[in-house]
């Protein structure tokens, strides 16, 4: 995966064959990506259900997909770890049409609700990740 900090494991979802993982969401719709990743040598890990889209979506969805995605992260990293939980829907619309559409359904992480960001597909994943940093500390800063 270009353009996402390093290091990371991208986990190809739609592939997932194996054990418990595939157990758990047998009969859901998970998203394609889990992308697991730190910061340097930091041990606070980047979690990010990422959802690609070609063309239009339904909301309903794409939360689906994004929670079932969540689900897993949640079996895979150990509870006593810090994490980052940015839910992802990259879409292949063009910019001007979905950058506005907010998605009002937020993913849940354990016990904490994440609104999904949006970014344009082949756009730079740093970039969502700084868009959910701001959108947490503009939250932050209102309250």
């Amino acid at each position: 995966m270009d353009n996402a900090p390093e290091p990371f494991d991208l986990i190809n979802l739609d592939r997932l064959a194996t054990g418990d993982l595939e157990a758990m969401s047998t009969g859901r719709k998970r998203c394609d990506y889990l992308y697991l990743g730190t910061a340097g040598n930091s041990v606070h890990v980047v979690i990010v259900p990422i959802e690609l889209k070609g063309g239009g979506y339904r909301e309903v969805e794409v939360v689906q997909q994004l929670q079932t995605g969540a689900e897993i992260a949640d079996a895979i990293v150990p509870a006593h770890v810090s994490f980052s939980f940015v839910p992802v829907l990259a879409s292949n619309k063009p910019r001007r049409l979905h950058i506005w559409r907010k998605l009002r359904k937020p993913v849940v992480f354990r016990n904490k609700s994440r609104a999904i960001t949006t970014i344009q597909c082949g756009e730079r994943l740093t970039n969502a990740l700084e868009a959910a940093r701001t959108r947490r500390a503009q939250a932050v800063v209102s309250s």
